[in-house]
């Protein structure tokens, strides 16, 4: 086991490696001179264990080997990954609770869109002469093939009330799909990004508001 004591000269501000070192040293000219003169002011002190040094490269080496100064770094240390771990358990924990959510209203979109009515000729027919056999969007006349649509998309919240269907030509119904796939993709991209780990950040909450009026402005601009 290796000898950790220190033999340290305090009037000269020197360590020894061994006492023998030390007494000759104490016996030296160097030493009686420097005892002859006034010990300088011990005015640089120890911030952790008060210990005071008459210059500042004296306080700097004690710095290096000072117990109290480790235990206290160790234990800022310690105390600044136990925050840093909490933080993640929380962050984990709800960002499961609203991956969660989101595949709980998955399924519940999946459901309703599989619950979809089956139109019959006659409604089918009926909406078509209310329109006066034209295009809900464009206003041309209907082909023997339009298409019978959602005004509100069953996605994003619709109904299958004849109120809420409307008849298109193929052309306006494809770009309407379209528009509607588009605005759910962004709506998916905004949920996402919240779950990759912006949870709580004004910046995302921002983000999200900004597409879905995007979306509602398109739709209303197409559908009226």
């Amino acid at each position: 086991m290796l000898n950790m004591m220190v033999y340290r000269c305090d009037s000269c501000d020197m360590s020894m490696k061994s006492n023998k070192c030390l007494q000759q040293h104490l016996k030296c000219k160097r030493h009686a001179e420097r005892i002859s003169i006034p010990s300088p002011v011990r005015k640089y002190e120890c911030g952790v264990c008060g210990k005071k040094f008459p210059y500042r490269q004296s306080l700097h080496t004690h710095k290096k080997t000072c117990a109290a100064t480790t235990n206290s770094v160790q234990n800022e240390t310690s105390s600044i990954q136990a925050q840093i771990d909490d933080m993640k358990e929380a962050f984990e924990k709800e960002r499961q609770e609203m991956k969660i959510a989101f595949e709980e209203s998955k399924k519940e979109r999946v459901n309703k869109n599989n619950k979809r009515k089956k139109i019959n000729k006659g409604t089918r027919q009926r909406i078509a002469e209310e329109q006066k056999n034209r295009c809900g969007d464009c206003k041309l006349a209907l082909t023997p093939y339009f298409e019978l649509d959602h005004i509100i998309g069953l996605q994003f919240g619709g109904t299958d009330d004849e109120s809420n269907l409307m008849a298109l030509c193929r052309e306006c119904h494809a770009k309407k799909s379209i528009t509607e796939n588009q605005c759910r993709k962004q709506i998916q991209d905004s949920i996402q990004t919240i779950l990759k780990g912006k949870v709580r950040n004004s910046n995302v909450d921002d983000d999200l508001r900004k597409r879905l009026e995007a979306c509602e402005n398109e739709l209303r601009a197409i559908f009226g």
